[in-house]
Order: structure tokens, then C-alpha cells, then sequence
């Protein structure tokens, strides 16, 4: 049986919260458990409380997790993400031509293999071992499998340190930004890009919405408690980065999939034929209900310096 653990506002330190949602495990489906999303009652941000202990979180997570996306719908769609990374290689070339690069959370290494393209020394620290088998053979001895803290770090090492969708995942968010802190040059940068909590989709599925992924994401950012979060931790958010018109449309299954953990769970509609035949129907209706909502980012990518 899963052991859980009750936590104190990570923000703030209070205890006084309140049951906002409940949602289970809708995108991989591992556990049926049923799991609570809290807001502080203090400063209101939103975390997951109870939450699986940290010895027990990566029996959440598949052993193909950091697996690399072979389909069909991912080689057509594909091309945007690789214009959105060179979207953030060419931000970081503004505040840093060249230097040393830190991704936090780096799974399979392949957001590095492309910051290496643009000239960068770079750097991974994963803690799911089951990554190391589709990370390339290129970044052998460039990805540490351990906690940040465990890696050694010189002081002041890294010009830029960066966190992937990661940022989410972190049991110890006071902990390791400590140490973000500490293996950061004072005038490096650190960009963070977490799920927005305040997305359209998220408003409109509640407990069902794809992103929201509980348990591995702790914690649902918006823009106000993630500032709060960088502040305690002598970090300043300099610049929130509005997502391109390809970004922005470059994610369409998210509808796909929260509509169906909607229809399943209520044993609206179970037809898994159905369920196909419906895919690209729908990915074209969440193309064009994208555009209605093109100035709502469905994540927040955050630039931040030190104090």
C-alpha cells in the first residue's frame, strides 16, 4: 500500500488549507487512488496534500516514461517542437552567447542535445534511472542520475540552469532552489517553464484535465505563485515569455485526452473504437478553439536572476 505523507504550504510554511479538487491518475493510469488538490488558505497556492511519499514516487512513473515519442502524430507535429527549442536557445543567446548550461529533470537529455547545437557546455541531473536507457550515447557522463545536492557542484558553476517541466515534479522545491542558488553564477539566469494552472483546458476539465497528472505534478502554477515561490528564495522573476502562434497550437491532443478521461470516468462513453475515431476530429476542433484563447499560455516560461 502507497505510504503518504501530509506536507505544510511549501511557499508560505501554513497548515490551513482547503480541498479545492479531487483527481486520480488519468493519464497513465497507473493507480486507481484518488488524490486531493489543496490551496493554501494563507498565500492560495496549489499543491497536492496528501502526496505519495518520496521513497514511493517513481512507482508512478512507466519504465518507458522518458521514451522517446515514435508515432505517426508525433513525427507530423514534431517540427514545432523543434522550433519551440530553438525559440529558447536563441532567448538564452540574448543573455548568454556561450557558457555552461544546467537542465534540471532532463530525462532523456534531448532538450540539452539541442542547447549543444547552439554552443553551450552542457549538463543533466535526472533522478528516474529508467531515463539513462534512451539518453544518447553522445551525453554519456553529461547526466548525473542523483539529486542536484549529490552531484557536487562547484560554487557559482553554471551561467544558465534551466528546468524543463520539471520544476512540478520536485519534492524539495525550497531545497533544491537553495542549491540552484548556490551552483548559479550571480549574473547567470534561470528559466523555468511549469504547467499553467490557469490554462483554459485546466478551467474547463477541473479534475480531468490532461496536465494536471497527479501524482507526479505536486504543485499548479500560475504566474503570481510561482513569483511567490522565487521570492522566498532570493530569485526575482524578470520576464514571463508569451508562447509563439506555432507553439500555441502545437499541442492539440490535450483536449483529446481530458474529454475521454471526462467520458470513461463517468461511463459516458467507453468505446475504444469510438475513442479513435475521434481524435483528429477533435485535434482539429482544439486547433481552432486554441485561436479564441491565443493569449492563454498553457505553460508559464519564466525567466529568473538572483537577488
Amino acid at each position: 500500500m502507497t505510504q503518504f505523507e501530509n506536507i505544510s504550504c511549501p511557499v508560505c510554511a501554513s497548515s490551513d488549507y482547503a480541498l479545492i479538487q479531487r483527481t486520480k491518475d488519468f493519464r497513465l493510469k497507473i493507480s486507481d487512488t484518488v488524490f486531493s488538490i489543496v490551496r493554501c488558505n494563507k498565500c492560495e497556492f496549489v499543491f497536492l496534500n496528501p502526496r505519495p511519499s518520496k521513497a514511493e514516487s517513481m512507482n508512478f512513473y512507466s519504465s518507458d516514461f522518458h521514451k522517446q515519442d515514435n508515432t505517426l502524430f508525433y513525427k507530423i507535429i514534431e517540427p514545432f517542437f523543434r522550433l519551440s527549442q530553438e525559440s529558447i536557445g536563441k532567448t538564452f543567446k540574448k543573455y548568454k552567447k556561450s557558457g555552461s548550461l544546467l537542465d534540471i529533470g532532463c530525462g532523456n537529455g534531448s532538450f540539452i542535445m539541442f542547447m549543444q547545437k547552439f554552443g553551450y557546455d552542457v549538463r543533466g541531473v535526472e533522478l528516474n534511472p529508467e531515463a539513462e536507457k534512451f539518453a544518447s550515447n553522445l551525453l554519456k557522463d553529461r547526466i548525473f542520475y542523483k539529486e542536484l545536492k549529490d552531484c557536487d557542484f562547484p560554487e557559482k558553476t553554471f551561467d544558465i540552469i534551466t528546468m524543463m517541466q520539471s520544476l512540478e515534479h520536485v519534492y524539495d522545491l525550497n531545497e533544491i532552489l537553495s542549491e540552484i542558488r548556490r551552483v548559479l553564477k550571480d549574473d547567470g539566469i534561470l528559466f523555468i517553464s511549469v504547467p499553467n494552472a490557469a490554462f483554459f483546458e485546466s478551467r474547463l476539465f477541473g479534475p480531468y484535465y490532461y496536465n494536471l497528472e497527479a501524482p507526479r505534478h505536486l504543485y499548479f502554477f500560475t504566474k503570481e505563485s510561482i513569483k511567490s515561490l522565487m521570492l522566498k528564495n532570493d530569485f526575482l522573476v524578470d520576464k514571463f515569455f508569451r508562447n509563439s502562434l506555432l507553439e500555441s497550437v502545437s499541442t492539440p491532443a490535450s483536449l483529446y485526452h481530458s474529454l475521454w478521461s471526462f467520458l470513461n470516468d463517468r461511463k459516458l462513453l467507453t468505446n475504444d473504437i469510438l475513442k479513435g475515431l475521434t481524435f483528429f476530429p477533435l485535434v482539429i476542433v482544439r486547433f481552432f478553439l486554441r485561436l479564441f484563447f491565443i493569449f492563454d499560455d498553457q505553460n508559464l516560461k519564466v525567466l529568473c536572476s538572483k537577488v
